[in-house]
């Protein structure tokens, strides 16, 4: 009983540190590289995209995208992996960040289970990019944590915007600092950190390494808007995928109709495979099930076999690689290769990723 209080306290420390560095938008101590590295911090922690790859082999280059509000996104390419012996696999292959990361997300499990070094071995043509609002329709989220800090933001925004905060969980900021120095502490990441993170999430022990959690929250929050957060929280409370809901008056200016406009997602005609575990408590089955009826060319809908497979593994799980393996070895085509073109591809890739193999196999369900 007493370490479960004790775990307990460990974690509302934490969270009390995150909201109150926010809110005071203050820094820690300026702490430069070098004395971090001095202080135990993981060497990868500290680096970005293209050091963290070329650290590693891997050629990179940086392209900038300018938005039509002139917002500027950085969107990296990995040239060829270090392993790739081949010729560039086409069509492209781009990897999106979800909700508070960045492209470094997907470095973040290194060489062995990162998912960007894994497909630029397989000699793809890899582009991961950044963006700032990725949007979703969550209504059945079960995270607990994460319902009431988006809930409680959306519906206090007009006064954390009023009090001049735009951005939070920023890097750099003393939430992120925090965390960064917390747990890249050894002895504490898994069993604090990695808690915390399974608490926002769900429970999957082993499955982010102590390594990957003291690399991660280097990179980790990355930032985003007090708007994007109070986005996420509205679409908690309603079942539909729409628009910002301004309310009433500044709909009408906005959209042209007293309510926010809906996504048609009708109108997508790519082909998709989806791919999702039974364990994640960010994006629940039933949101799944409902995005699938409203996409007119889905191929594939797979669940990944393995029950405690959650939100974050996508990312930074170390089961990745025996995923890959597993499809090359149930799915391969006579001549032992993977797929190079259209729909074949994408399922290819999404069976890569499926979850770790284990003696398991897939479950396919054709929709």
């Amino acid at each position: 009983m007493a370490s479960k209080v004790k775990l307990t306290f460990n974690v509302l420390f934490i969270s009390a540190a995150v909201i109150l560095g926010n809110v005071i938008r203050f820094k820690l101590l300026p702490i430069n590289n070098e004395t971090k590295l001095s202080l135990g911090y993981p060497r990868d922690s500290l680096l970005n995209f293209t050091e963290l790859a070329s650290e590693y082999g891997y050629a990179t280059e940086e392209h900038t995208v300018v938005t039509e509000d002139e917002y500027l996104l950085t969107v990296f390419r990995i040239v060829r992996g270090r392993n790739c012996k081949g010729k560039i696999k086409s069509p492209p292959v781009i990897l999106m960040h979800g909700l508070l990361q960045s492209s470094d997300a997907w470095l973040d499990a290194g060489p062995s289970a990162g998912l960007a070094y894994l497909l630029a071995d397989a000699c793809y043509d890899l582009w991961v990019g950044n963006q700032r609002a990725p949007a979703a329709r969550q209504t059945y989220t079960k995270s607990v944590i994460y319902r009431l800090a988006t809930t409680s933001i959306a519906a206090m925004e007009g006064v954390i915007r009023g009090a001049g905060i735009q951005e939070i969980f920023g890097k750099g900021q003393m939430s992120q600092e925090a965390l960064g120095f917390i747990c890249q502490m050894s002895a504490i990441a898994e069993p604090v950190c990695g808690t915390a993170e399974q608490l926002f999430d769900s429970f999957h022990p082993g499955s982010i390494t102590n390594r990957t959690l003291r690399v991660l929250f280097g990179h980790f929050p990355a930032g985003t808007s007090v708007h994007n957060m109070a986005r996420y929280g509205q679409s908690m409370s309603s079942d539909k995928f729409q628009k910002f809901d301004y309310g009433r008056d500044v709909n009408l200016v906005k959209y042209g109709s007293e309510m926010p406009t809906e996504y048609k997602l009708n109108q997508m005609t790519a082909p998709i495979v989806i791919i999702y575990g039974r364990n994640d408590n960010l994006v629940d089955p039933k949101d799944i099930a409902w995005l699938v009826k409203q996409l007119p060319n889905v191929s594939k809908v797979i669940e990944v076999t393995d029950p405690l497979w959650n939100h974050f593994d996508v990312t930074y799980s170390q089961y990745t690689i025996p995923g890959m393996r597993l499809y090359k070895k149930k799915l391969s085509l006579a001549n032992g290769e993977i797929p190079e073109r259209g729909l074949d591809v994408l399922e290819a890739l999404a069976l890569e990723v499926a979850g770790k193999a284990a003696g398991e196999g897939y479950s396919i369900d054709k929709k």
